[in-house]
């Protein structure tokens, strides 16, 4: 139940959760804690697992205790297994929204509340938990994971899994979001030779937006008439040329 992984694989993991929204809640207060034997990582996919198993349970009300004893005689400790069912009663909230697993969520907060730690951490999340603050700490971490490709001269490939991600979720955003998503990737694509102008295309297609081929774009004129096109400008605009 609970998930080991090689500190090799995490990175990966990592960026292919940038885009979960609980992940994005949650990030912080597990990055800083230091009462498990667990990375971050770790605790998030074992709280996956463990939301995986009670959200299939035939009757979760009958299993459900079952399922904690197993996870806390595995888990190193009892910090190390409150963290896991906490995130996994949030993860149940966020899926079952018409309240069919109220009363089990409620089961797991009455086994986690005793631990001192439980509290401050669900505070720590709970300011956290409205959807728009979420996707802005989705913006910054997808960031900052791109900065940290671009610092270490990976392979392009990483960049592009990345924004596969981002395509594949971006229905779940909205259009303010992928908007500012899409400042911080065209800025990346600029400064990297235009290695992800598919992708970036793509992203403006989830948009409904009707673009020019990314790496075409003509420079912005204003209040000027254009006979032929010249230096890059669009035969027929109008407008300033804007170097």
């Amino acid at each position: 139940m609970i998930v080991h992984v090689d500190k090799t694989q995490q990175k990966n993991i990592r960026r292919q959760l940038l885009t979960d929204v609980v992940y994005a809640i949650t990030h912080d207060a597990l990055k800083n804690q230091n009462q498990t034997t667990l990375s971050p990582i770790e605790i998030y996919l074992s709280a996956q697992e463990f939301y995986r198993i009670v959200n299939t349970l035939s009757d979760p009300d009958e299993g459900l205790s079952d399922e904690i004893e197993d996870l806390v005689e595995e888990a190193a400790n009892n910090t190390e297994a409150m963290f896991i069912i906490t995130i996994a009663a949030i993860m149940l909230k966020a899926t079952n929204t018409n309240g069919a697993m109220d009363s089990i969520i409620v089961q797991l907060f009455e086994y986690c509340q005793n631990d001192s730690l439980f509290m401050p951490l669900l505070e720590q999340f709970s300011q956290k938990e409205e959807q728009r603050y979420a996707i802005g700490k989705i913006t910054n971490l997808i960031d900052y994971e791109l900065k940290e490709i671009e610092v270490n001269k990976e392979n392009p490939t990483e960049a592009r899994k990345i924004i596969a991600t981002i395509i594949d979720n971006a229905d779940k955003m909205g259009t303010n979001n992928i908007t500012a998503l899409l400042v911080t990737l065209n800025k990346f694509n600029l400064d990297n030779n235009h290695i992800i102008d598919s992708e970036i295309q793509k992203l403006y297609e989830k948009l409904n937006y009707s673009t020019m081929k990314v790496g075409e774009i003509k420079e912005l004129v204003m209040n000027k008439y254009v006979e032929n096109e010249v230096e890059r400008v669009e035969p027929g605009a109008t407008g300033i040329v804007k170097n």
